[in-house]
């Protein structure tokens, strides 16, 4: 045999391999094809060690001349654990003669036992007949010349794959129903910066793990630049079941993580897309999510996007950037007061403050369109600095009458909360108009999300160092309430119109609002309902403790002139 022929390998740990390879080929068949059939996604070593495995398993059954009674003999069983993932033998019936103890554990978890399991067309079958959601690789075992059996080895696939199987599992997809789910770890309070690649490594897996536990049946993950994990999700889902899944997701993998002995708290974001509606093709699909993902990073709030609602985000602002600058220069936009009253006899406490804006093209705009705006093109600030001095010169008088208002209540962006500036607005606007701290509520949502590195909790702290009141809007409608509640000083819970939409009748409702209204009695916080729009709601509300409303029942949002004249007759 000459040098440089085909089959001439040199005496090397190469050759070695190459020779190891060459006889597993002929021992080995290639992988069988099926709808259900997964790719493993292996790097050199495991692959090299998983020939080595399936090499040895095929030599012992050749040699025990291919029968059930052979499959379970000690060696075969040994060779079969010797696997780092599930793996089993079928006979050429399709019955799983031997499994390893990775497979049965997984078997029992899915079936309740590792019992009668067979091979159907490329798929694994209970003793019912009925489909198992694990998606297998098979391999064709060769018993050898002259025999016409079908032996198989099943490895159960992990769901976490490489991109490219990531697409071709799309591909295999009902057209229009699957979804993909990006999340990538986030810069907080500088986690990420002192630590090393094997540090962020570890953590990653531990996500990949959680996200594996969290994602619905059938679904499948890949690992993409460093901290990027990409999802893809069958069946089709609303936005509203998007954010859904990306709340229940975000709340199960921010839970602490162990990194050198001390609890980490992760911190993603993520960007979601849907098909069709946001891509037919894979390609298209991810650079939706991939968007999706980017604004999510951009956001201050709870960091999650759905790029539907993105593209609307950017219509949005491509059509009212420049006439809600034209309207704050021209000063055409203006404020609406809505009581805060004590449900028992209807006294007025106090007020929050809306804004509203109605273009003379345009027509009126939702605070909900034209603040996120105002957000995105920075013009936020100016918003707020105006807001304030306006509101502070209006209500001083209101302030001061015999039964007038305890106080005002004014909402902060997050972005105001983020922006060094925010103090030093307020103190000026409290010395030019002659009041004082105490008489000022600040909201901040309750989704708003504390970023470190922003210095939003520290300025919150300050602020009620100098006597503002902080009050938490729209509790229940995020996550992670009760532990802010704990860590920000909170006067005021503001709790949202969602837990009290069938408080008469509802006993979970009844049972949140308790437990709100005993932080009220603990803590001394005041608690205060929003959305009351009937008499029952309100004598509901009052029977559970809570004393305090906001809503159509007692007054729709006013303008300061009905305002005035309400305060006066009562």
């Amino acid at each position: 045999m000459q040098p440089g022929h085909a089959d001439h390998v040199p005496q090397t740990p190469q050759g070695d391999q190459h020779r190891r390879a060459s006889l597993t080929a002929t021992l080995l068949r290639a992988p069988v094809e099926a709808p259900c059939t997964a790719m493993l996604s292996l790097g050199p070593g495991r692959h090299f060690h998983r020939c080595r495995c399936l090499l040895e398993v095929a030599c012992t059954m050749r040699s025990l001349e291919w029968n059930r009674q052979a499959a379970q003999t000690p060696l075969a069983m040994a060779l079969l654990n010797r696997f780092d993932r599930p793996a089993a033998i079928s006979d050429p019936q399709g019955c799983l003669v031997a499994m390893n103890a990775a497979f049965k554990a997984q078997a029992s978890t899915l079936t309740g036992s590792d019992q009668n399991l067979t091979l159907v067309e490329g798929s694994l079958h209970d003793d019912r007949g009925w489909s198992l959601p694990m998606p297998v690789v098979l391999t064709r075992l060769d018993p050898g010349a002259g025999s016409s059996s079908e032996w198989h080895l099943v490895e159960l696939a992990s769901r976490s794959v490489t991109l490219p199987v990531l697409a071709e599992r799309f591909a295999q997809l009902t057209p229009g129903a699957a979804s993909l789910v990006q999340l990538e770890l986030r810069e907080q309070g500088g986690l990420l910066n002192p630590l090393g690649v094997q540090q962020i490594e570890s953590i990653v897996n531990a996500l990949e793990e959680r996200l594996l536990g969290c994602l619905p049946q059938g679904s499948s993950i890949c690992r993409s630049r460093g901290e990027r994990l990409i999802a893809l999700v069958p069946g089709e889902r609303s936005i509203a079941k998007m954010q859904e899944l990306a709340r229940g997701l975000q709340k199960a993998l921010s839970l602490p993580l162990l990194l050198n002995d001390q609890p980490t708290t992760p911190h993603l974001s993520i960007g979601m897309s849907r098909s069709p509606q946001d891509g037919q093709g894979f390609e298209l699909l991810l650079d939706s999510a991939n968007q999706a993902l980017i604004s999510a990073h951009r956001q201050p709030k709870a960091n999650i996007c759905v790029a539907a609602a993105l593209k609307r985000e950017q219509r949005l602002l491509q059509r009212l950037a420049r006439p809600l600058a034209i309207a704050l220069n021209q000063g055409r936009l203006r404020l609406l007061y809505q009581p805060i009253v004590a449900m028992a006899d209807h006294r007025i406490e106090g007020v929050e403050v809306l804004c509203r804006w109605e273009d003379p093209i345009l027509g009126k705009i939702c605070p909900t369109d034209f603040i996120p705006v105002a957000e995105a093109t920075g013009q936020i600030h100016l918003l707020g600095s105006w807001l304030i001095d306006t509101v502070l010169a209006q209500v001083r008088p209101w302030l001061s009458m015999p039964r007038g208002l305890r106080y005002v209540s004014l909402n902060v962006s997050p972005l105001q909360l983020d922006h060094e500036g925010l103090i030093e607005v307020l103190r000026d606007g409290l010395e030019r108009h002659g009041l004082n701290p105490s008489q000022i509520v600040l909201e901040i949502t309750e989704e708003h999300n504390f970023d470190h590195t922003s210095g939003a909790r520290e300025r919150l702290l300050a602020l009620d160092q100098l006597g503002f009141t902080l009050a938490m809007d729209d509790y229940g409608t995020g996550y992670s309430g009760l532990e802010r509640l704990q860590t920000i000083p909170f006067g005021i819970v503001k709790v949202d119109r969602c837990l009290i939409t069938a408080i008469e009748t509802d006993h979970l409702q009844q049972a949140m609002l308790r437990g709100v209204v005993d932080l009220q009695n603990s803590a001394g916080l005041r608690v205060v309902a929003e959305g009351v729009e009937r008499l029952e709601q309100s004598q509901t509300l009052q029977n559970l403790g809570c004393l305090l409303g906001q809503g159509f029942l007692f007054s729709k949002p006013i303008q300061a002139e009905q305002l005035d004249h309400l305060l006066k007759v009562t």
